[in-house]
């Protein structure tokens, strides 16, 4: 790069090298009121300007930096600030929403509560199934005949899911939750709902294309197990007119690092594992990043890029006793 500018956007920050980044960070030295020893501190790392749009005030209050709570804080004010910039969230017309827009009423809400909410524990369902057991035989048929239709209804259009255009616009932006060389995964607010949002240039990384796809594959292979083990695919197609290719997921909590977890989470976190093996795929991507832990404590497998179609025991145990080994680390 032959100029560094000092107003630059996030997605330019985030491309900057780690000698190019440091030269950026010295236009902003004076605003930020850092000293030259700051600078070093953070040039000794190496951070590339991705690096730096994921700094914490906790990271740069420890070591190796051991910032003061001043500079520390101003750092991160800014990088929140560069984030919030943001422009490449896509949008989606009105017309082209509501053709996948889940139906939603309060019959819908009873039979998930009662079926297949994984928030609801098995004594829950059996105090909830003695409840309902005052209701008719022809009722209760009925009822179940129709929740069996609209389950069978939601599978089937999350297998069926059709790739879509999106253009860049105004979704809003909270922040990255992380970012890699060939991807990067964001949190937005999409029609009123937090979503992640994954996404890859594919003028700079063509060959990403074949890992998304390969993982839209899988969630649709999986869509029994959306929003229960694994998060729910919500939308996937080109982003300005093939530019880039975008997927957008349920936001289903916070990775296993965030978190210590206990044996009853331990072992749904080797259930959701098991259902996966059941339709013989093998994830093959066990990282604390690919495990998430919601508010409530429940556990969720993520990330499927790498997943691979297998009818291998001995590899489905081997991933499993894997997984059991990184899990407790955390317990």
């Amino acid at each position: 790069m032959s100029a560094i500018h000092a107003n630059l956007s996030v997605e330019k920050v985030e491309a900057l090298s780690p000698a190019d980044f440091i030269i950026y960070l010295n236009t902003k030295k004076e605003a930020l009121f850092l000293r030259d020893d700051h600078i070093n501190a953070l040039a000794s790392r190496e951070l590339s300007g991705s690096n730096f749009l994921k700094l914490t005030t906790e990271r740069l209050i420890n070591p190796p930096y051991n910032f003061l709570d001043g500079p520390a804080e101003r750092i991160v004010d800014f990088v929140t600030r560069l984030n919030d910039q943001s422009n490449i969230i896509p949008q989606i017309d009105d017309s082209q929403y509501n053709l996948r827009k889940r139906s939603h009423d309060d019959s819908d809400d009873d039979r998930y509560d009662s079926n297949s909410n994984p928030q609801l524990s098995r004594s829950q369902r059996s105090s909830f199934n003695r409840s309902s057991s005052g209701t008719s035989g022809s009722q209760q048929s009925s009822s179940k005949q129709s929740a069996s239709k609209q389950s069978s209804s939601n599978t089937s259009g999350k297998q069926n899911m059709k790739a879509q255009n999106f253009n860049y616009g105004d979704f809003k932006y909270n922040s990255i939750l992380s970012a890699g060389e060939n991807k990067k995964v964001l949190e937005c607010e999409f029609h009123g709902q937090t979503i992640v949002l994954k996404c890859t240039d594919l003028s700079k990384k063509p060959n990403c294309l074949d890992e998304l796809l390969n993982e839209v594959k899988i969630y649709k292979s999986l869509a029994k197990l959306q929003g229960i083990y694994i998060p729910e695919l919500l939308f996937y197609g080109d982003l300005a007119n093939g530019m880039s290719f975008v997927m957008g997921m349920s936001m289903v909590g916070t990775t296993l690092s965030h978190h210590k977890i206990d044996k009853r989470q331990k072992k749904r976190a080797l259930g959701a594992l098991d259902k996966i093996h059941d339709y013989k795929i093998l994830h093959n991507d066990i990282r604390e990043e690919n495990i998430l832990v919601d508010e409530k404590g429940y556990v969720y497998l993520t990330d499927f890029g790498m997943s691979i179609r297998n009818d291998d025991k001995e590899l489905f145990s081997k991933e499993k006793c894997e997984l059991s080994r990184l899990l407790d680390c955390y317990m």
